[in-house]
């Protein structure tokens, strides 16, 4: 009996260190992932009238949503918490990695 709870101890504590290298690889695969899937559909007026919206999309929306439920996967308990504040957190990267390139230019 001890020793499936001192298992299963371990287990939770690799899976809360799994947590934010999971959340940063789930970001980087989705938002590269979704911007090679723009680059087929670039055409100059499609991107003039659509661009903020495949910005919003592409670093806000997919992100969140993917972080979300890897982190629900995860998570070994306070599973929707644990969620709910990676989705907040992919929201918050996603701002600081615009407002970087933003100011790349200097």
């Amino acid at each position: 009996m001890k020793k499936s709870v001192k298992n299963k101890n371990s287990k939770d504590i690799w899976r809360w260190v799994v947590l934010v290298p999971a959340i940063c690889v789930t970001w980087l695969v989705v938002v590269f992932g979704w911007a090679f899937i723009e680059g087929f559909l670039y055409r100059w007026e499609f991107w003039q009238s659509l661009g903020e919206s495949f910005i919003i999309v592409d670093f806000f929306i997919l992100p969140s949503i993917a972080i979300f439920f890897v982190a629900r996967w995860i998570a070994p308990k306070y599973k929707n918490i644990t969620a709910i504040s990676a989705g907040v957190l992919s929201v918050l990267w996603g701002v600081y990695f615009l407002y970087g390139l933003s100011h790349m230019a200097y």
